[in-house]
């Protein structure tokens, strides 16, 4: 199968996520945690990469970071590479340790750059394991918190983002509020292929024509990776209707 293109950024800045192979928990404790982020600290050249916010969970993690294409591809490269060496030598492993090429989404505004902040920081918020960003230790939720920066991002980096909402909160609340954007995340479900498969195992098990549809374009978004245009085409429905339903999630 061809690969597909990555697509340069207009900005240079990034949404990047990096899965475990197999859903494997690889960051499951403190320790790999910490690892992980030192693994980062390491090879972030402050010339190359701005970071803007970080995210380790058990089994992926999340970047949002303005840097060329070339060099991000450059950069997870070395930190995969790294921590699967550590991973393997320290846990008596074998083999790969993420998941094929690493997920990333252009952000190309003001807008998609403070909601994917958001949406990074409020990762283990919405997975159930604390009820504040900041009490969350392997995140940059508390850099933002304290307006101080951490190791990872620098404070300027954290002043600009916060003086960025601050001229404009309402219409940027009014934004985070929409739930217009639908970031890359982990999908039980992946690819179009094993997309169309469960649609149309939903749609048997189901009883599509007599069912709402509302109800399978919720199971949809939640459990595939597939896009707006794609839903639409294969429950022949309209856009709009999925856009309704991905903002009542």
């Amino acid at each position: 199968m061809t690969r597909q293109i990555r697509r340069a950024s207009k900005t240079d800045i990034y949404h990047v996520m990096m899965r475990g192979v197999n859903k494997e928990a690889i960051f499951d404790n403190s320790y790999k945690k910490n690892v992980a982020i030192k693994n980062l600290l390491n090879n972030v050249d402050h010339n190359l990469h701005k970071i803007y916010a970080y995210c380790i969970m058990d089994n992926h993690y999340h970047l949002v970071i303005k840097s060329r294409l070339d060099d991000l591809s450059k950069l997870m490269q070395i930190v995969n590479v790294s921590y699967a060496k550590f991973y393997n030598d320290n846990f008596e492993r074998i083999g790969p340790v993420f998941n094929n090429r690493f997920k990333s989404e252009c952000i190309e505004s003001n807008e998609y750059l403070i909601a994917a902040v958001k949406y990074v920081h409020q990762n283990p918020v919405k997975a159930g394991i604390t009820n504040c960003a900041k009490k969350y230790w392997w995140s940059s939720a508390n850099a933002y918190a304290n307006r101080k920066g951490d190791k990872l991002i620098m404070k300027d980096t954290v002043v600009d983002i916060h003086n960025l909402y601050i001229e404009d909160k309402k219409h940027y609340e009014l934004c985070l509020n929409s739930n217009a954007y639908n970031f890359i995340d982990v999908k039980d479900i992946e690819g179009l292929a094993e997309g169309v498969k469960y649609i149309n195992q939903l749609k048997v098990k189901s009883g599509y024509e007599n069912i709402d549809k509302k109800s399978i374009i919720k199971e949809i978004i939640l459990n595939t990776d597939l896009n707006y245009r794609q839903i639409s085409k294969e429950l022949n429905v309209s856009q709009s209707l999925i856009s309704s339903v991905k903002k009542q999630l």
